[in-house]
């Protein structure tokens, strides 16, 4: 189904009063609620997005003045939400054959997910976004049952009305936690807090669905990753006295999913592309180097130069002498003269990398990383 076709309902009319704050307007990072949940369609390329407003309503359109949405107003929101989805449902453009309705309190869902179910969406169908196989938010209905959702009357709102139609659902599984995630609640809020501050980073139980399930990465892409991961660990936590702002969260999701599209030609590009269309810009960004980085001696180090180390010293699932891994590599390749100067290039920066962090933590790499082989990290 052609996005152009797709619209989304937000629902921002209730009194938020179990939280005891107006839901829709409470801040998260430097933004809201509601815009966030603005923008994450808006990157999904849903044109039409109404906003169902009733309580504070002027609040929410003075708020909203510049954003390109639609602000349609339920004067029956002291109701329930069923009346601010029959609202929003009566204004959809004649064109639509398709919606998604999502509440302000569910404010973390990702891009991906708005895109996957945009992409699994034909006619007559209700798609629900599946985490672990638990469904959550939001749902995308077709046109095809609004007729029968505006006569609708029953107990249990919409709930109710969408268990009566379960041979016409479909899931679709998706690496977002956050669809699970509504904040009724002040604990509910923190929660929701404390994940946006790493919104754009995946959990490792986030990456391990995405390199099984959405990627089929293969087994011995995702060993690899798993030990590239520790390693970037164990490297930031032994320089992260001397540099605190290092993500240590950032270093495992890039160790991750650096190899993520290992089978296909210039691998980390491809890599690089897919993160951002996932809405990793952070994690993207780190991964699109992790083959070639160039490292001056003065040059501040980050989590890409610690995720390009780490890579560097992990063949498949062992841990590898940095210097006797590019040694063999340009034994390998010496009559290749463009091969040649791209290891040689890789050997320098990771050497001198190798240096900086040794500088760091104030003690030798093999002494970082001994621990690990010792205990069996290297498989």
């Amino acid at each position: 189904m052609n996005k152009e076709n797709i619209s989304a309902i937000i629902l921002a009319a209730g009194m938020s009063t179990r939280m005891g704050a107006f839901k829709p307007l409470m801040p998260i990072g430097n933004t809201t609620a509601i815009e966030n949940i603005i923008r994450v369609f808006r990157l999904a390329g849903i044109g039409d997005i109404s906003i169902i407003i009733g309580f504070r309503a002027k609040d929410v359109s003075l708020a909203l003045k510049h954003r390109d949405v639609r602000l349609v107003l339920n004067e029956s929101y002291a109701d329930g939400m069923l009346s601010s989805i029959k609202t929003g449902i009566k204004n959809l453009q004649p064109e639509c054959e398709a919606f998604f309705i999502l509440p302000t309190d569910i404010p973390l869902v990702r891009l991906a997910t708005v895109n996957a179910l945009s992409a699994a969406c034909r006619p007559g169908h209700i798609y629900y976004p599946t985490f672990h196989e638990r469904r959550g938010h939001p749902p995308l209905i077709s046109t095809y049952f609004s007729r029968n959702i505006m006569n609708f009357s029953g107990k249990g709102g919409l709930q109710a009305f969408l268990s009566r139609n379960k041979s016409s659902a479909v899931d679709v599984a998706v690496t977002d936690p956050g669809i699970l995630l509504d904040m009724d609640t002040k604990p509910d809020y923190r929660r929701i807090l404390a994940r946006y501050r790493q919104y754009q980073i995946p959990t490792p139980d986030e990456c391990l669905v995405l390199l099984n399930e959405n990627f089929d990465a293969g087994e011995e892409v995702i060993d690899h990753g798993k030990i590239v991961a520790k390693v970037a660990l164990v490297l930031g936590k032994a320089i992260q006295q001397s540099k605190s702002d290092l993500n240590l969260d950032l270093l495992v999701a890039a160790g991750l999913l650096h190899d993520l599209a290992r089978n296909q030609r210039d691998h980390a590009r491809v890599a690089m592309q897919i993160l951002n269309n996932l809405d990793y810009p952070a994690v993207a960004e780190i991964v699109g180097v992790h083959m070639d980085i160039r490292f001056e001696d003065e040059k501040a180090i980050s989590e890409k130069e610690v995720v390009f180390l780490a890579d560097k010293l992990v063949s498949g699932t062992r841990i590898v002498d940095l210097k006797a891994r590019f040694d063999t590599a340009i034994k390998r390749y010496g009559s290749e003269p463009d091969v040649l100067a791209k290891i040689k290039s890789r050997m320098g920066s990771a050497l001198k990398i190798k240096h900086r962090v040794e500088q760091l933590a104030g003690r030798s790499l093999e002494a970082i990383v001994g621990p690990m082989v010792l205990s069996g990290t290297a498989l």
